[in-house]
């Protein structure tokens, strides 16, 4: 990696006259730090800006940051010191011809009032001829993804509680910010969203309808999106008596405090299990109103069964159902679900085929996609977008690469957006797109971890995978409430952590 020189250019802009005091003086710096290849920038701000909002926004010309557009901002926080300071360390070179690049940097201080104070900076860095060298925009990818890694961090959620092999969290959508938070042994708890919440209210008790062990159990859990009205939702489950796969709605008979009578169920969907793993087990709604069901192949190892490339089997598959009008325990078929026409090969209800174990599926709220994790067998796990009618390839393909083969017909299939091997992690856990307010640098990424090795990881579409964290942390699924703010679930210890935004130095 070769040394690069970077020079600083300081811009000072006088106040307005809102906020005129002498020391009033907003300074905005960039420099390069050769010897550790790191890039830092320093906001000195005035006294008047403490307790303001504070945001960063970088780009590669200037222009683009007149408007301060929300792709642009990379770090947002409130100012509580007269200087904050951002830094990310060996970075790599620039290649190509021997010219400076030029990226440019603008902080912006919004303050009660309505008034807002900004300046600008840029950060002058040589290009390289290094064959380890990244382009200009791989560049400034890398260092938002440095920064991103450095300040984002996990906390106790709810430090006073615990749970029991938490499972699926959820939020209610009654006006009444409680989380719903599902235990793989059969139980559902309400809390209230605060960091000092220290009870726990029982919604409901299953546990004597379901099998829990390994792989099966409670799984997930949705709230119908007319929950603030009729109280309804749903549970995927595996029934004791043989291990089948259950889809029932249950409904609250209470709302204050939340509670549900287990007589209240009513079974839309059964679906036979041949092996105790691979149950998939994902419920999500999408914005079209309808019930997503996530389904694994049924189990064993490598699909023996052939259940996720067969088109008459609900395994291996996503579901799509339209549970509107099921009060007797039925449900409807959209009719522009993608197989709906044909039924000699293939079931209505799938969406989507060709998946192994998908373990959580999530719609991003601003662009409606739908994102899946899928576990893998003994090589890759992998992040799918899942579009109607597609194929995503198991058992024929791991991820992007052929199962078991050295060549394999790989013509209509769907590869990964995102995948990793197994020295990195065993057991996707797949989780959402941010679109919460307290981390703008994680704006529009889908984070997801993995099970077995605690990494987590942010990905946003058209970049590259960041590893964000390493942790110790079973991660058995992600959360989000009502704020789109994330929270992830700890198998192991019972915790529930939420990502949050360290403080700058």
């Amino acid at each position: 990696m070769s040394k690069q020189l970077a020079a600083a250019a300081l811009a000072v802009l006088i106040l307005p006259s809102l906020l005129s005091a002498q020391s009033d003086r907003f300074t905005l710096q960039s420099r390069f730090i050769t010897a550790s290849q790191s890039a830092v920038f320093t906001a000195n701000l005035p006294d008047s800006t403490l307790g303001c909002k504070v945001g960063f926004y970088l780009a590669a010309k200037k222009s683009a940051l007149r408007s301060l557009r929300q792709k642009h901002k990379f770090f947002a926080f409130e100012a509580k010191t007269a200087r904050s300071q951002l830094q990310a360390s060996q970075l790599p070179a620039i290649k190509g011809a021997r010219q400076s690049k030029r990226l440019h940097l603008r902080a912006s201080a919004e303050c009660s009032g309505g008034s807002r104070l900004s300046n600008f900076a840029r950060l002058k860095i040589s290009s390289s001829r290094g064959s380890d060298s990244l382009s200009f925009a791989e560049w400034v990818e890398e260092l938002r993804a440095r920064l991103l890694a450095r300040y984002v961090a996990l906390e106790p959620a709810f430090p006073l509680i615990s749970f029991s092999r938490p499972i699926d969290l959820q939020p209610f959508s009654d006006g009444s910010n409680r989380l719903l938070i599902a235990e793989q042994a059969g139980r559902l708890w309400a809390i209230i969203n605060d960091s000092q919440v220290s009870q726990r209210e029982l919604v409901l008790d299953i546990s004597s309808k379901l099998v829990f062990v390994d792989e099966q159990g409670l799984l997930a859990v949705a709230l119908d999106p007319d929950f603030s009205s009729n109280g309804a939702f749903y549970l995927n489950y595996t029934r004791a008596s043989d291990g089948a796969t259950v889809i029932a709605r249950y409904t609250l008979s209470s709302f204050s405090p939340p509670a549900a009578d287990p007589s209240s169920e009513q079974i839309l969907l059964t679906v036979e299990q041949p092996f105790a793993n691979h149950n998939g087990g994902s419920l999500t709604f999408g914005p079209d109103g309808y019930l997503y069901i996530a389904l694994g192949d049924g189990g064993s190892a490598g699909d023996p069964l052939g259940h996720a490339q067969n088109g008459l089997s609900l395994l291996g598959k996503i579901l799509r159902i339209d549970v509107s009008s099921s009060a007797s325990g039925t449900y409807q078929i959209p009719q522009d679900n993608p197989f709906a026409g044909n039924p000699s090969s293939f079931r209505p209800e799938i969406f989507a085929l060709g998946f192994r174990n998908p373990w959580r599926i999530s719609f991003d709220s601003v662009s409606g996609r739908l994102w899946a994790a899928d576990v893998g067998q003994s090589a890759l796990e992998e992040v799918d977008i899942v579009r109607s009618g597609k194929n995503y390839g198991w058992n024929v393909l791991e991820g992007s690469s052929c199962y078991q083969s050295a060549s394999c017909r790989r013509k209509g299939t769907v590869l990964p957006v995102a995948e990793y091997g197994h020295s990195v992690g065993q057991s996707i856990t797949g989780g959402y797109v941010y679109r919460g307010e307290s981390i703008p640098a994680l704006d529009g990424s889908y984070l997801y971890g993995d099970f077995i090795t605690g990494r987590i990881f942010a990905f946003k579409k058209g970049g590259r995978a960041i590893e964000l964290m390493n942790t110790d942390i079973n991660i058995s699924s992600f959360g989000q409430d009502h704020n789109k703010e994330l929270f992830l679930l700890s198998y192991g210890d019972g915790e529930v952590y939420k990502f949050v935004q360290e403080g700058l130095n």
